[in-house]
């Protein structure tokens, strides 16, 4: 179960004394650092203009979740960092959104920043975008200048360098611990439970796998992004070695390699080629299943530069459904994996906006777990309208 807010994130214009006295006290707590002494008790109740009682309640939320410790003639000293508080009773500030993502220019993102989109204006939201460029560092600080900012809350596209660095890791921790509302699209840091609305990578390669197989490829060589990859490549290879143990191939795919999150045809289309050209013209694979489409692009130039033809020597899929122009004047028809983008989207900023509200979210809706659609074309060597996953 998620831990419960440092205070309540209240839209009421008159709440009471001791949760205004907790929001003011917050607000100084983010000016100071880990292991400092607060005032004494009686300067605060001075400074705040309330009883002890009064102060003692706005503090016990604190207390509970380890931000504070006082000991007897030691007074009470700060923890752990604590945010300034996004609660606001300014309606216009309440009625901001922000949205984090590396880029614009990949399609799959501008979908899910338009999906996003849409549903804060039907919610008559205004929604804020920050782009980090792919630049890891930047995006901790973009994501710090929204948590800086009077906003009703934000969500992040986190990049995938980010999950794995301890820096990302400990931001994202504190910010959960804390009263502002946030949401994590399409990836999670698997050590902190925060709210996350994704596709089901799992079930989209497990479907295009089966696919492949069923097609007639059974000697499988596979393609991914490796440890930077992060969540996607961990929960792909499990839907890839899922659908070989369910169809009795070997736990191991003939060929593997990893290509990492960039440039993934050039680095793919070298893999390839090096691989073909120690097998002799006689490849050790008849299908070959990409994390990514712009892998299975330079595996099919690897392929056709060595005079094999996808799909009826090599089958080939791959993951995203980009269906560029520059596959199709090349000659690939890639079956693969659309994923629900403009839906995450929309469930991402319906969960935040939600949040905002203090409306009650069940943990079971934390996680919200997207169907991809497996699109069928011609790589494999059946023509087969597209259909949903299933597995």
């Amino acid at each position: 179960m998620p831990s419960e807010p440092a205070f309540p994130n209240l839209s009421d214009h008159h709440p009471p004394a001791y949760v205004r006295v907790a929001q003011a006290l917050q607000q100084k707590l983010s000016e100071i650092g880990v292991g400092e002494r607060l005032p004494p008790e009686r300067q605060l109740c001075v400074e705040f203009g309330v009883s002890r009682v009064t102060l003692r309640k706005a503090m016990e939320a604190l207390h509970r979740q380890g931000f504070l410790e006082t000991r007897r003639g030691g007074g009470t000293r700060l923890l752990k960092p604590i945010f300034a508080p996004v609660a606001t009773t300014n309606p216009v500030a309440r009625k901001l959104i922000g949205i984090i993502v590396p880029t614009v220019e990949n399609s799959f993102i501008s979908r899910i920043v338009r999906g996003a989109e849409g549903v804060a204006t039907e919610s008559q939201f205004h929604m804020v975008l920050a782009l980090d460029h792919g630049d890891m560092d930047y995006q901790l600080k973009q994501i710090q200048r929204m948590i800086e900012s009077d906003m009703g809350g934000f969500a992040v596209y986190p990049d995938s360098g980010n999950l794995m660095r301890p820096e990302f890791q400990v931001l994202i921790g504190e910010i959960r611990k804390s009263s502002i509302p946030f949401v994590m699209i399409d990836r999670y840091v698997p050590e902190v439970d925060t709210p996350t609305v994704m596709s089901d990578n799992c079930g989209g390669m497990y479907a295009v796998t089966e696919h492949l197989i069923l097609s007639g490829h059974r000697r499988l060589g596979l393609l991914a992004f490796g440890p930077e990859g992060g969540v996607a490549d961990r929960e792909r290879r499990k839907g890839f070695h899922l659908a070989l143990r369910d169809y009795d191939l070997p736990s191991t795919p003939v060929f593997e390699a990893d290509v990492g999150t960039i440039d993934h045809d050039v680095t793919a289309r070298e893999v390839i080629a090096a691989q073909l050209s120690a097998d002799r013209g006689r490849p050790r694979f008849d299908g070959i299943v990409c994390m990514q489409d712009n892998m299975a692009f330079g595996a099919f130039l690897a392929l056709k530069e060595a005079g094999l033809r996808v799909p009826d020597e090599i089958g080939l899929v791959g993951y995203d459904n980009l269906n560029s122009d520059i596959f199709n004047a090349s000659g690939l028809r890639l079956t693969s994996v659309d994923q629900p983008a403009e839906e995450i989207g929309r469930e991402a900023a319906r969960l935040l906006i939600a949040r905002i509200g203090g409306q009650p979210v069940e943990s079971r809706a934390q996680h919200i777990l997207l169907k991809p659609k497996l699109v069928i074309r011609e790589s494999c060597g059946a023509a087969v309208a597209p259909s949903s996953v299933s597995k």
